[in-house]
């Protein structure tokens, strides 16, 4: 999804706003620069958890340097 949303991004999306609605019912407004900023940044929340996960469990992993990966 990710390189999706690269792939067809226009520069004139980024200003426009979305709304999403939370379970709470709550309905929340961001542009969509600032909603991509979060969502790229909670990838990184994920991958964080997944590491520590698996340094728990003594698996070897690189979650932390992803820049190797190919």
């Amino acid at each position: 999804m990710s390189e999706t949303i690269c792939n067809e991004i226009k520069q004139t999306d980024f200003d426009k706003v979305m709304k999403r609605k939370r379970k709470n019912g709550e309905v929340i407004e961001k542009t969509t620069w600032k909603a991509l900023i979060h969502y790229f940044n909670h990838q990184t929340h994920h991958r964080g958890q997944i590491s520590e996960i698996l340094d728990e469990m003594k698996i070897q992993n690189d979650y932390s340097n992803m820049i190797f990966i190919e």
